[in-house]
């Protein structure tokens, strides 16, 4: 099933100008929380909407498009044909965005605090105290890289979103709703804790070899054996977790990931006892207690280690039924009491080694019914699933009975939209799902009018009409939302989308934006550049997501 660029994986890529929805499992295209860390949002201000500047364009290779077209070629037809060859400055530009700013950030942070530690350690001071500052800066990094990830933190930020006003200054919107490349933050602090570990195994390697005439060297050996061991073990992390790498060894990466992280945190209550414990220091045992006392690694690490812990107490095994829908698509529905709408969850068939992130459609969204409140559709979600990597296809080729799932679910960058007045929903095969979810929470909009409904610009039929009144009181989660004035228009590109096993899809679009630009991808090749383009000058949209 074809899918939006990446604008993380190609610096060639236009699409780093809207946030992709992508089909199949977020992890296994190369981070758990792909759909955060991989996505940018272009948004700009709201203007009345202007006169047709032309009938959309047909593909540069002469082919026409249709409203049920798109190609049979897939998804590269897709990637090449807006921009081959983008400019310097647009390069630039891409990579100038909230992800690496955010790394940039962070990065100059710990170097600045690192100088400082250089100047103030410069004439030689205790041993003790240096090495108890290396190791608090180790945990404190490490603590802000887990932090940033746990799905507690992550919702309530996503919930602060959520009800920001569209009145309030678009700037401001603009970059909230970049939220989501909270990512850049949590490499930026594992790149800084593997820095601070670095002077502190440099500290302790010299202390070492100062006094390793002494009698007093045996736990300081090792707790020095381990520091290497530990380095190496952090140095893997890092390079697995490299786009490149990522993406082609994904089983390795979460594994590496996972475990080198368990045995850094292991090797860090090592170093703070041995260092509380100084052997080379003359102080009585009741000084070194009280040093330890004192020592923020202590609680940090203790921080750290409850972070760790806690998923593990939320997870999960739920009974899980098969609906095939297509040879590349499944969808998975599982018992689940009131799911949270545009939210992720975690889904694991062997917990200890891999867990996928898919987003949620809360429901039964076969349903005809706008509300699933007064039946047993609110006890029942589901996910869709393309075959995009082995784990995927093992789904479709044997779909499982039960599943792992971890609690709880966390919103996802859709939470920015209702900043917004008026967006536009751009999504391709399974990756639609994430939108059917967001959807779910906008009132129906009335049927658009019959003279408006179709349009045939350069073989483009059922175009958006000029200007479709498909205004909503947006509602987030189960509390209600000030009522909000807003725009919803969808854009979906799949292979047979008005197949059967897509009817609810069909609907959950049609409901919400009549006019909806629903293509084939098996028989043109439509420019997504353009078509957005003509779309958000037509109807004056704020953002593109």
């Amino acid at each position: 099933m074809s899918r939006t660029t990446l604008p993380k994986a190609s610096p060639e890529s236009e699409v780093s100008t809207w946030i992709s929805f992508e089909s199949g499992s977020c992890a296994e295209r190369g981070n758990a929380y792909a759909l955060q860390e991989l996505a940018s949002l272009h948004i700009r201000p709201s203007r009345r909407p202007q006169a047709e500047d032309g009938p959309l364009r047909p593909a540069s290779d002469g082919s026409q498009c249709s409203q049920n077209t798109e190609t049979r070629r897939g998804s590269k037809a897709l990637e090449t044909s807006t921009l081959k060859h983008p400019s310097k400055l647009r390069r630039r530009c891409i990579w100038f965005d909230t992800y690496n700013v955010l790394m940039v950030i962070v990065l100059v942070v710990n170097a600045a605090a690192l100088l400082a530690f250089a100047i103030r350690n410069r004439d030689g001071p205790s041993r003790a105290l240096a090495l108890r500052g290396t190791l608090t800066a180790v945990s404190v990094n490490i603590f802000f890289a887990l932090l940033i990830r746990q799905e507690i933190v992550l919702n309530l930020f996503y919930d602060i979103l959520s009800r920001v006003p569209p009145t309030a200054p678009f700037l401001l919107r603009k970059h909230l709703a970049n939220f989501h490349h909270f990512g850049g933050m949590h490499a930026a602090c594992a790149v800084s804790a593997l820095v601070w570990y670095i002077v502190y195994l440099c500290l302790q390697t010299q202390s070492l070899l100062a006094s390793i005439t002494t009698r007093r060297t045996p736990l300081r050996i090792v707790d020095i054996s381990a520091s290497y061991i530990v380095l190496v073990l952090l140095i893997a992390t890092i390079l697995t977790s490299l786009p490149q790498v990522r993406r082609t060894h994904h089983d390795v990466f979460e594994r590496v990931h996972r475990f080198a992280g368990w045995a850094t945190v292991l090797a860090l209550w090592l170093h703070t006892i041995v260092v509380a414990a100084d052997p080379d220091s003359d102080s009585p045992p009741s000084a070194s207690a009280s040093a330890t006392a004192r020592n923020p690694s202590l609680y940090l690490l203790a921080l750290i280690t409850i972070l760790l812990i806690l998923p593990w107490l939320r997870i999960r095994k739920v009974p899980v039924t098969p609906h095939t829908m297509s040879g590349r698509e499944i969808r998975l529905s599982f018992p689940y009491n009131d799911m949270p709408s545009t939210s992720t969850m975690r889904f694991s068939l062997s917990p200890l080694t891999e867990w996928h992130a898919f987003t949620t459609i809360p429901g039964d969204p076969t349903s005809t019914s706008t509300t699933n409140s007064n039946n047993d559709a609110s006890k029942e979600s589901s996910i869709l699933v393309a075959a995009q990597g082995d784990w995927t296809r093992s789904l479709l080729a044997s779909p499982p009975t039960h599943v792992w799932l971890r609690d709880p679910p966390t919103r996802n960058f859709l939470s920015a939209v209702y900043m917004f007045d008026s967006v536009l929903l751009v999504a391709t095969g399974a990756g639609i799902g994430p939108v059917v979810s967001l959807l779910a929470t906008l009132p129906s909009s009335p049927p658009a009018s019959a003279s408006a409904a179709h349009q045939n610009a350069a073989g483009i039929a059922n175009a958006p009409a000029p200007r479709a009144e498909n205004r909503h009181c947006i509602t987030f989660g189960s509390s209600a939302r000030r009522h909000t004035p807003r725009l919803v228009k969808v854009l979906w590109i799949a292979s047979h989308p008005h197949a059967t096993y897509y009817s609810f899809i069909i609907h959950a679009i049609r409901r919400v934006d009549p006019d909806a630009l629903i293509l084939d991808s098996r028989e043109g090749r439509p420019e997504i550049e353009d078509v957005v383009g003509r779309v958000v000058r037509r109807e004056g949209i704020e953002g593109r997501v």
